[in-house]
Parts: structure tokens; sequence; C-alpha cells
């Protein structure tokens, strides 16, 4: 469920870095190694995720350009890009709007 009303959200403390999951205080050096990596394992998996392990094949085409978009103040790319692992492909379409100096000219292709 997502609350858009802030005044709906619970109260919540966040807790201790300096406690580990067994309620444990971290008073020594040594220990701080161990705890931060269980830190950072709970933001991987209940923030950010994490990145997966398997590799893939990745490549990326510009499908369209239009070095004077918005009135020649963006230099505009149509881009596919193809992540390929064990046969199956995922294509992700990206639009890109690079803004150009409005002292120098916009480029017509991009390295």
């Amino acid at each position: 469920m997502t609350i858009y009303d802030e005044t709906l959200v619970p109260a919540y403390t966040l807790p201790d870095p300096l406690v580990d999951a067994h309620g444990v205080a971290i008073t020594q050096t040594a220990a701080w190694p161990a705890r931060r990596a269980a830190i950072l394992d709970q933001f991987g998996m209940h923030v950010y995720g994490r990145t997966p392990a398997t590799t893939f094949a990745a490549h990326a085409a510009v499908e369209e350009e239009d070095g004077h978009a918005l009135g020649g103040a963006a230099h505009r790319k149509q881009v596919r890009l193809e992540l390929t692992h064990a046969g199956r492909t995922l294509a992700l379409h990206l639009l890109l709007y690079l803004p150009c100096a409005p002292t120098v000219p916009c480029r017509s292709s991009w390295a």
C-alpha cells in the first residue's frame, strides 16, 4: 500500500547502526566490518536491490538523431539498448535530450 498523505504514516524509529541484529552493541573497531556488511546487505535487500551476479551482453544502437531538437536547444537521440543472456534478449528504448551550449553549435553526432 502506498501512502500519499504523510500524516497517515505511522511513527518509526530507525535502528541504531551500532547495535547488531541480536541487540549486541558494537563497541570494538574490529566488529565494525561485519556490522557494516550486515547493514549493506539489508539495504540491498530492502532499499536498493542487488546487482545480478549474471553478466549480460549489451548492444546499443542509435535509431534516430536530431541535432536541433527543441528549437536548437538540445540534441535528441533515440537509442535501442539490447541486453542478452541465455538466448533471451531484453530491448530498452531510451530517449535522450542532451543540452546544447548556447554559444557552441550542437554537434551532429556524439561518440
